[in-house]
């Protein structure tokens, strides 16, 4: 029991040690004159968005985000919801980190 208690909060460490970092990347991404781009695949309607500039001068670009909120809609409902643009932001720092390539 004492060892499963140990690993939980081990996990919990571990993910809220990563929460911080990628917060921090998040802040880094998002600064004042930079343009963020990502590209997103949807591989079961075969749709592409590439180097979507969803940031620009330090504020999200709205055209772009509706972009990107189309390419992750609910295909099945027929529904497109907003996405927080911080999720955006972090992916766009994963991408970077991954070579800045979809697979």
């Amino acid at each position: 029991m004492f060892a499963e208690r140990q690993s939980v909060t081990s996990r919990r460490m571990l993910l809220g040690g990563l929460a911080a970092a990628m917060s921090l990347a998040v802040c880094g991404i998002a600064s004042a004159g930079s343009i963020r781009l990502l590209t997103l695949v949807r591989r079961a309607t075969g749709e592409v968005g590439r180097e979507v500039p969803f940031w620009r001068d330090g504020a999200p670009d709205q055209h772009a985000l509706a972009e990107l909120n189309w390419l992750m809609r609910d295909v099945g409902a027929g529904q497109v919801r907003p996405i927080d643009v911080r999720v955006y932001l972090l992916l766009a720092v994963l991408q970077a980190e991954v070579g800045g390539r979809p697979s």
